[in-house]
């Protein structure tokens, strides 16, 4: 079994508002591109100045998921911090990458839709 996962958090360093709780492995907690990250990660990590703490590191994937989760759910009910997360966590595929045929499939399925 292989135990590089982690979890981890964003904050706001000023205030210390969490705004992001995420689950990764290698160096994805580092990535900050915005085609690596929702519209609304990129919009609090430019506007404040934000840091990133590893939470919990040598877990397996399905541990850091669970983690990843129950995070998510406590600072969602019992905090005032806005999360920039748009699913409740423990989804996903590590290491999936989408072939031009699956990102055209997504894209006409989602064509029409609002957010």
């Amino acid at each position: 079994m292989d135990n590089k996962y982690y979890v981890y958090r964003y904050r706001v360093k000023n205030t210390n508002e969490v705004f992001y709780i995420g689950k990764g492995s290698g160096n994805r907690y580092k990535d900050v591109s915005p085609k690596g990250r929702n519209k609304y990660f990129m919009n609090m990590f430019n506007s404040h100045e934000c840091e990133c703490q590893i939470l919990n590191a040598g877990m397996q994937e399905n541990e850091a998921f669970e983690l990843e989760k129950l995070l998510i759910d406590y600072y969602r009910r019992y905090t005032k911090n806005r999360l920039t997360n748009i699913c409740d966590g423990g989804e996903g595929v590590s290491g999936h990458h989408w072939t031009e045929e699956e990102k055209k499939e997504i894209s006409l399925r989602n064509q029409g839709e609002k957010n």
